[in-house]
C-alpha cells in the first residue's frame, strides 16, 4: 500500500459561514440519501460498504533488525502465502486499520496505515484536507504514518466534528477523530508547545510546514515571501536536510502565473531554536508580521503595476546573472523582451485562480499612455484581472528589465524603481537656428502622428558638425520633449561580439530594441 508523509498547523483552521455550513451540510446529507438508495447487488453483504461503525484491526509482525517486513523474493508465487485480509466482510468497516508490533510502546503496537472505508468520512475529509496535495490518492489508497496530512488539518476535523449536524455522519467522524487523537497525542502536544512558545526542534520542523502555507525569507536583505508546495523530510540516518519547493507570483511578460523556485533547505541544527531564526519560515511566526504584510502587499502591488512595459528610473543595486551591480540610469522593464534575449532565464507559469480579487481595497491598475508602450500592433499591454491580497504578497521584489547606460539586462528591485523627472523645457531651451529647429520638431511631429496611425517606420535624422556644437544636446532635448527612452551608440558598439555565435553585433541588437521601444 503506497502511503503519504503530511505534516499540521492550526493556523489554516477552516472559517466557514453558517450559511457555508449548511450548505455543506445539506449536501452530504443528500448523498448520504443517494448511498442509501443505490442498488445493493446480491453478493454484497448485509451492511453496505464502509457503513458499519466500527475498526477493523489487522497485525502486520514484528520488522527485522533492518526495520522491514519479511517479503518473498522468488518470482513463484509461495504456496503458504495467507490469503489477502481484505474482503468482503472487511470492506463492511468505516476503517481499516493496520498496526505493527511495536515493544517500544506501552500497548506494544503502532499504526501503520489508516484506510477509510466510510463513504460518509470520505465526504468529511474531502472538505477537511481540500487542496491539500495528493489527497484524492490517499482517501482512495489509505494515509500512512505519521499521517502529516490529518497533523496538519487537526483543527479543521475538530471543527466539521463539532458542527456536523447529522448524526450519522458526526459518529463516523468521532471514531475517526478518537483513534487519531490517541494515537497522535505525542505529535499533537508536540504542535502546542511550537505554537505557544515558538521554538521547534529539527525533528519536529514538519509540524510547522504545512503545503499552501505562506514562507518568509530575504534576498539581500530584502523581504519575500513564497507559497509552500511541498517539503521534503528527511526520512534516513543520512539525510539532514529539509528541502523545500515552493512557488510565487511572477509576470512572464504575457499573463501572471505561479512560478515554480527551489532550492530552499534547512540544515540540521542540534537543541531548540527560536522559528524566526530559521533560515526560511512561516510568515505567521515573524516576529512584526503585520508591519512585513504591509512592505509584501505594498511590494506587489508595484510589481502588479510594472506588467508590461515602462521607461523609469533606477538608482541602486540591480541583479545581473545573480550577481549585484550598482545601476544609476533610466531603464526599461520589459520581461517579454527580456525572456527572448535571455532565454536560459525564463521561467514557466502556470495559470493563476480565475477567481476575482474580492479581497482588495484598491481597483485595477490604469497606465498613462506615456508610461506603457504600443505592442506592433498598436495595443496596449493586456492586464490580467487585478491580484488578490494573498497575490499580491507573494509576488516578486524584482522585475527583468534593460538599463539604457550599462546597455546590460537586469533584474531591478521594485522598491527602487521611481518616475522619470523629465525636463519639461528642454525642447524649448536648446538655441540653434530656429529654421532648422522647426524642420525637426515638424518631422518628429508628423512621425509620431504617422506611427499612431500605423503609417510610419522608423525616421532617420542626420546631424552634422564639430565637436561641442551640440548635436548630443539636441537628442537629449528630442527625448526629454517625446518622453522616449534614448539609446547612446559609442563607436566600440558598432564591433562583432566574436562569442555570440551568431555574429551579431551589439549595435544590431540595440537598432531591434530600439524599435521595440520606440526609442531614439
Amino acid at each position: 500500500m503506497a502511503t503519504t508523509e503530511i505534516s499540521q498547523n492550526t493556523e489554516d483552521s477552516a472559517n466557514v459561514s453558517n450559511d457555508d455550513s449548511v450548505y455543506l451540510s445539506d449536501t452530504r446529507v443528500a448523498e448520504k440519501e443517494a448511498l442509501k438508495e443505490a442498488p445493493v447487488e446480491a453478493s454484497s453483504t448485509k451492511e453496505a460498504q464502509g457503513m458499519l461503525l466500527e475498526v477493523k484491526n489487522l497485525y502486520l509482525g514484528e520488522r527485522d533488525a533492518n526495520g522491514n517486513f519479511s517479503i518473498h523474493t522468488d518470482n513463484k508465487c509461495p504456496e503458504d502465502l495467507p490469503k489477502p485480509e481484505e474482503n468482503e466482510d472487511t470492506a463492511r468497516f468505516a476503517l481499516l486499520v493496520r498496526y505493527w508490533i511495536c515493544h517500544g510502546r506501552d500497548n506494544g503496537r503502532a499504526i501503520s496505515s489508516i484506510l477509510v472505508q466510510s463513504p460518509l468520512l470520505k465526504m468529511v475529509l474531502r472538505s477537511v484536507l481540500e487542496d491539500y496535495p495528493a489527497i484524492a490518492f490517499e482517501l482512495d489508497s489509505g494515509f500512512g504514518a505519521p499521517f502529516r496530512p490529518l497533523v496538519h488539518r487537526w483543527q479543521r476535523l475538530t471543527d466539521a466534528l463539532n458542527d456536523e449536524r447529522d448524526q450519522e455522519t458526526r459518529s463516523h467522524i468521532q471514531l475517526f477523530h478518537d483513534m487519531l487523537k490517541e494515537e497522535l497525542k505525542a505529535t499533537l502536544e508536540a504542535r502546542a508547545n511550537i505554537i505557544s512558545h515558538n521554538v521547534v526542534t529539527f525533528k519536529n520542523l514538519w509540524l510547522i510546514f504545512e503545503p499552501g502555507t505562506m514562507i518568509f525569507n530575504t534576498i539581500n536583505e530584502r523581504p519575500i515571501a513564497y507559497k509552500l508546495k511541498h517539503i521534503t523530510v528527511p526520512s534516513g540516518p543520512n539525510e539532514d536536510i529539509y528541502q523545500l519547493e515552493c512557488e510565487a507570483v511572477s509576470h512572464n511578460g504575457e499573463s501572471f502565473g505561479w512560478a515554480l523556485f527551489g532550492g530552499f533547505g534547512i540544515p540540521y541544527f542540534g537543541g531548540i531554536l527560536k522559528i524566526h531564526e530559521l533560515p526560511v519560515y512561516p510568515l505567521a511566526y515573524h516576529p512584526r508580521v503585520n508591519r512585513v504584510t504591509k512592505q509584501l502587499i505594498a511590494n506587489g502591488m508595484k510589481y502588479e503595476q510594472l506588467a508590461g512595459s515602462h521607461h523609469k528610473m533606477y538608482q541602486g543595486i540591480a541583479l545581473r546573472r545573480g550577481q549585484p551591480f550598482y545601476v544609476d540610469s533610466r531603464i526599461i522593464i520589459d520581461a517579454s523582451t527580456f525572456v527572448r534575449y535571455n532565454p536560459d532565464q525564463d521561467l514557466a507559469v502556470r495559470p493563476l485562480s480565475r477567481s476575482l480579487a474580492t479581497d482588495r481595497d484598491h481597483s485595477p491598475t490604469t497606465l498613462d499612455s506615456s508610461e506603457s508602450f504600443d505592442d506592433e500592433n498598436g495595443d496596449k499591454a493586456k492586464f490580467n484581472a487585478p491580484l488578490t491580497k494573498e497575490q499580491l504578497m507573494l509576488c516578486r521584489n524584482y522585475v527583468k528589465g534593460y538599463s539604457l547606460r550599462n546597455k546590460r539586462w537586469f533584474h531591478f528591485y521594485v522598491e527602487k524603481i521611481k518616475d522619470i523627472e523629465w525636463k519639461p523645457n528642454a525642447w524649448d531651451n536648446v538655441v540653434m537656428d530656429e529654421g532648422q529647429k522647426d524642420l525637426i520638431h515638424s518631422a518628429i511631429n508628423g512621425h509620431c502622428r504617422g506611427r499612431k496611425d500605423h503609417h510610419s517606420g522608423g525616421l532617420n535624422i542626420a546631424l552634422s558638425g564639430h565637436t561641442g556644437v551640440g548635436k548630443t544636446l539636441i537628442v537629449e532635448s528630442l527625448a526629454e520633449h517625446l518622453h522616449a527612452p534614448l539609446f547612446h551608440v559609442k563607436a566600440a558598439d558598432l564591433d562583432v561580439d566574436h562569442s555570440d555565435p551568431d555574429l551579431e553585433s551589439p549595435f544590431a541588437k540595440m537598432l531591434e530594441v530600439s524599435s521595440i521601444w520606440n526609442a531614439i
